[in-house]
C-alpha cells in the first residue's frame, strides 16, 4: 500500500504536535513545589537570622527573587512549547501553597502586613517574567552556538 508509509508519517507528525501542546501537570506541580518549598526555607531562614526586621527589602527578599529567577529560567530552557503557561501556573501552585501556609500558620507568626506580602508576590512575579526572558535567551543561544 503507497499511501500506508505517508499517513502513518503524518499521523507521527500530528501526535508530536499535540504532545508539543500539552500541559504538563507532573512538571508544574513538580516545579510549584520546590518554589514554594526553597521560599519557605528561604522566608524561614531570613525571619530567624533577622528577626523583627520591617525594612521593605531584606536580604532574604533578596535572596527569594534569585532563586525564583533560577526556577524560573531551569523551566523555560527545559520546557520549549507553552513556556509561559506553564510559568503562570507553576505560580499559581506556589500561591495556593503559600496562602495556605500563611493561614495555618498565622497563630505563630501573627499578623503580617498585606502590603509586604503583595510586595513579595509582585517580586515573585517579576522573578518568573525575568526568568522566562533570560531562559529563552539561553536557550536560543544554545541552540545557536
Amino acid at each position: 500500500m503507497p499511501g500506508t508509509c505517508t499517513t502513518q508519517h503524518g499521523l507521527t507528525q500530528a501526535l508530536g504536535l499535540i504532545e508539543n501542546f500539552m500541559i504538563s501537570w507532573k512538571k508544574i506541580l513538580t516545579y510549584g513545589l520546590f518554589l514554594f518549598a526553597v521560599q519557605f526555607v528561604i522566608g524561614m531562614a531570613a525571619g530567624f537570622f533577622s528577626p523583627g526586621t520591617s525594612s521593605l527589602f531584606s536580604s532574604g527578599d533578596i535572596a527569594a527573587f534569585f532563586a525564583g529567577l533560577a526556577i524560573f529560567t531551569h523551566l523555560s530552557i527545559r520546557k520549549t512549547a507553552r513556556t509561559l503557561l506553564h510559568a503562570f501556573l507553576v505560580l499559581s501552585v506556589y500561591w495556593v501553597l503559600s496562602i495556605a501556609a500563611g493561614v495555618m500558620l498565622s497563630p505563630l507568626l501573627g499578623h503580617v502586613p498585606f502590603l509586604l506580602v503583595a510586595l513579595e508576590w509582585l517580586s515573585l512575579f517579576v522573578a518568573m517574567v525575568a526568568g522566562m526572558m533570560l531562559g529563552l535567551f539561553l536557550r536560543h543561544r544554545k541552540v545557536s552556538a
